[in-house]
């Protein structure tokens, strides 16, 4: 993984224009940082190297010099797109920074069509003095990006566009708005009016026109539902093809790999298709400590690890451990994100950095074969739900979100534009409305942001063979009745693993990782945020108070106003109010 920047504009620049930014995406990139310069564009690359290890190095020039490229990700098809593009393009390197390069000296902006992998990059034309900026299909590498007239400015992190504004910026309610709703603020919004997150599967194209520039956006892909698959049997039989080829693209690598490993289904499914490509394993499990209760992820991953025979590590969170660094986790990703699980992903990245620099995990699996208990709920409440139409929003957005429409007031001018997000996405059932929803904001924006910040935190790659293009294209076209003709769901992947993982791990209930935000629930705290938020201009106070009074029934509200505390105590500077 690396970190990425740039400035685009029709105005003169320098390329010290990005040295003081460099700082900022150092995490994501410890292994070498680099900057170019022209005289209408900068690019600036932290690099964590991965593939090519000696002549990867960017920002990248194409072999003619005409195409220059600042990437972060992985390209899983490279080697395969590298030989249809040998006949185009002379290669120097054996990197996929390259071949990406190759793929847009080919096809241009079309070249989203034939790479896959997870990334997010920018190519600068300097004949044309275009930009070109995307970001994977699927949501997995961040892009951020703020423009006016004269100026697009882009990188990995808000950090790194803040340094990059050097102006305070102003708060979007509705992004606040969302916050409070969700716990965290889907794309395209950030908590900053004028920067904006680029969303999955799409990009940006700039050109110079006269004294300005010319900045358009098109969506190239977006999950579908193409019910084309109507049996279990044939969803199983297609399923083995493409699971076990896209945990093989996955371990493409120059260096060590490993696997996070909670002895539930979907991590069990990936390590056995390891195995089959790689016989010497690394896997980690993280668990809950608390002196009372065993924690069931140790159990079944410790038996899953003698099972497959891999070098296994375990990682212990305690209270303690929670409480140390809450702070920490939740403040990298630069603005209000409340997924406490974020804290445990942050030590387990930490843990497994000392070991490997790319590990696999399981992200994706719930949103592509209907895993969520929410998902089977809904698909058995779906008649009654549907007799009033109306309220099938509303009773999403409370079980599944612990909305409590009581509590918009938390929001001086809630936007209620945050509670059409449902809208957007509407299918026949509940279970596929949240499905859709999920897949287009929760995994890209929730789930996959957690993963990419706390990995990067630490330096370390973290992958996600559920999230792959061809896989989730693969689990849309399966009706949702063959996905949940299990009690449990995940019909389909059961059904393929059946016979190559314990039985055990395949009747094992969905197990969610144990978050002791109890721990957080203190009285020095419940001051903090009282101090923090007296005078904050974007929270009604009288209201803040009503919760913290109340904690005890509000630990969710609770919990957001703890981040949103977090965060305004320490981006004061960067906001204009």
């Amino acid at each position: 993984m690396c970190g990425i920047t740039g400035v685009f504009s029709s105005q003169n620049l320098q390329k010290e224009k990005l040295d003081k930014v460099m700082q900022y995406l150092n995490k994501r990139g410890p292994d070498g940082q680099s900057t170019v310069g022209y005289k209408h564009c900068v690019l600036g690359h932290t690099r964590l190297s991965i593939i090519d290890l000696k002549t990867g190095t960017q920002p990248m020039s194409s072999y003619d010099g005409r195409y220059t490229i600042v990437y972060n990700g992985e390209l899983y098809n490279y080697k395969v797109l590298k030989q249809q593009l040998s006949f185009s393009y002379r290669f120097v390197t054996q990197s996929d920074t390259e071949v990406l390069l190759a793929a847009y000296h080919v096809y241009g902006v079309d070249m989203l069509k034939h790479v896959e992998g997870m990334f997010a990059f920018a190519i600068y034309d300097t004949q044309k003095e275009t930009l070109f900026v995307a970001r994977d299909p699927i949501g997995m590498k961040p892009v951020v990006y703020a423009y006016d007239d004269h100026t697009f400015y882009f990188a990995s992190e808000l950090k790194a566009i803040l340094a990059l504004l050097e102006i305070p910026q102003e708060v979007d309610l509705v992004a606040l708005s969302d916050f409070f709703t969700y716990k965290f603020i889907p794309a395209p919004r950030t908590i900053y009016k004028n920067i904006l997150k680029l969303e999955a599967g799409h990009y940006l194209f700039m050109r110079m026109n006269s004294s300005s520039l010319d900045v358009t956006q098109e969506l190239y892909w977006e999950p579908k539902y193409n019910p084309t698959i109507k049996t279990l049997d044939e969803a199983t039989k297609t399923l083995s093809h493409i699971f076990v080829q896209s945990v093989k693209d996955h371990l493409i690598s120059d260096v060590p790999i490993g696997a996070l490993l909670s002895g539930g289904l979907d991590s069990s499914s990936i390590l056995w298709a390891i195995k089959q490509n790689i016989q010497d394993v690394n896997t980690f499990t993280v668990y809950v400590k608390d002196g009372k209760n065993v924690d069931e992820d140790i159990l079944f991953a410790r038996r899953v690890a003698r099972h497959f025979g891999t070098h296994h590590t375990e990682l212990s969170v305690t209270a303690k451990d929670f409480i140390e660094h809450a702070q920490e986790s939740m403040l990298y990703f630069d603005e209000p994100f409340a997924d406490p699980a974020s804290i445990a992903n942050s030590l387990i990245a930490k843990e497994t950095s000392e070991h490997v620099k790319v590990v696999l995990g399981g992200d994706g699996a719930d949103e592509t074969f209907f895993g969520y208990t929410k998902y089977i709920q809904l698909y058995r409440k779906q008649a009654w739900v549907r007799i009033i139409r109306s309220f099938q929003k509303d009773w999403i957005l409370k079980y599944y979100f612990g909305f409590d429409k009581k509590l918009l007031n938390i929001v001086n001018n809630y936007d209620e534009a945050s509670l059409a997000l449902l809208d957007d996405i509407y299918y026949s059932t509940p279970s596929l409305q949240m499905r859709m929803f999920d897949l287009k904001h929760t995994l890209p924006d929730y789930y996959l942001r957690k993963t990419d910040a706390m990995s990067m935190l630490h330096s370390i790659e973290m992958r996600a063979p559920f999230c792959y293009r061809p896989m989730v294209e693969f689990a849309l076209s399966i009706d949702h009745k063959v996905h949940l003709s299990h009690p449990q769901g995940k019909a389909v992947l059961r059904s393929f693993m059946s016979d190559k993982i314990p039985g055990y791990i395949l009747t094992r209930k969905k197990q969610g990782f144990v978050r002791p935000v109890h721990t957080l629930l203190s009285s020095d705290k419940v001051i903090y945020i009282k101090r923090t938020l007296k005078d904050c201009p974007f929270v009604n106070t009288d209201f803040v108070t009503y919760v913290l009074d109340n904690a005890h029934i509000y630990r969710l509200m609770y919990w957001k106003l703890l981040v949103f505390a977090w965060w305004f105590d320490q981006n004061r500077t960067h906001i204009n109010y």
